[in-house]
């Protein structure tokens, strides 16, 4: 019987007196005898050693191979290494932004600590009575001393020392889609056929196969970014009506075939005899 190799194999006759040939080795990222084959999985247990990913990548397993990932908090820049994301480059903190190697946290200034939320500060000591406008700023007992600090989602006022404005956040290009900004804050919206994602900046697509869209009974959804559509599983790409066709007219294109080899034919003998009429003579 003929050997039946793995895909990409070769089969390999042996020298006589050997009746019998054999598969050739595994592609590289399998492993097997030549004629079955499976996927060498480079990324767990004792064949890890074998991925060359570094500290700040993970592997990934692929068929036949693998690839390495940077984690989180790092991106792969334009040299194909794997750098730090500095998160403090976008307005997520109250106060004070520290940067760290995959990762970030937040600090205040003296007399305010970090609140629950772990990125807005709050008062150590409040104020019993304040002199601070409630709306945009904090009030602290620093020293036996009323301190007001703006809120977060505002700013120092550009027009005098003690007062504080809001800071229009969509400036920042914090949302992928639409920034709606607020007295303090900010919203991000998405267009239709996305939602916010979990981060609330990020819009994602949404399957409307899944969560709303009807077809017709002999229709089928076909879900497409930002949107869907009903496809005729019998007719799945349908002509659009606004693009002229053209049919050829079979008959008409016989019959002038026909009429100009008739006339052609003519002319040639009508040459023919003014070219020999007077030798027949």
């Amino acid at each position: 019987a003929n050997l039946q190799c793995y895909p990409e194999v070769s089969c390999v006759d042996l020298s006589p007196p050997s009746l019998v040939a054999e598969c050739a080795t595994c592609p590289n990222g399998t492993v097997g005898d030549g004629q079955y084959c499976e996927d060498y999985n480079e990324c767990v247990g004792d064949r890890s050693y074998t991925h060359n990913c570094s500290t700040i990548e993970y592997c990934r397993n692929v068929i036949g191979s693998f690839e390495c990932v940077c984690i989180e908090g790092y991106e792969r820049n334009s040299q194909g290494v794997c750098e730090d994301i500095n998160e403090c480059d976008n307005p997520v903190c109250h106060q004070v932004c520290v940067n760290t190697p995959g990762s970030y946290h937040c600090d205040c200034v003296a007399g305010l600590t970090l609140s629950s939320d772990t990125f807005s500060c709050e008062p150590i000591v409040s104020c019993a009575t304040s002199k601070c406008d409630t709306e945009s700023q904090l009030c602290a007992m620093i020293a036996s001393n009323e301190i007001c600090f703006c809120k977060m989602g505002f700013t120092p006022s550009e027009t005098d020392s003690f007062s504080c404005q809001d800071s229009n956040e969509c400036d920042t290009q914090l949302c992928t889609q639409e920034c709606e900004n607020n007295i303090g804050s900010y919203s991000c919206l998405c267009n239709s056929g996305y939602s916010l994602s979990t981060d609330n900046r990020t819009c994602v697509d949404v399957n409307e196969c899944v969560t709303s869209a009807t077809c017709e009974d002999t229709f089928v959804c076909s879900n497409l970014i930002g949107s869907f559509k009903c496809v005729d599983p019998l007719n799945p790409f349908p002509f659009n009506s606004s693009t002229p066709i053209y049919f050829l007219d079979i008959p008409a294109i016989v019959a002038g075939s026909v009429f100009a080899c008739v006339t052609f034919v003519l002319i040639l003998i009508i040459l023919l005899y003014i070219f020999y009429k007077d030798i027949w003579r």
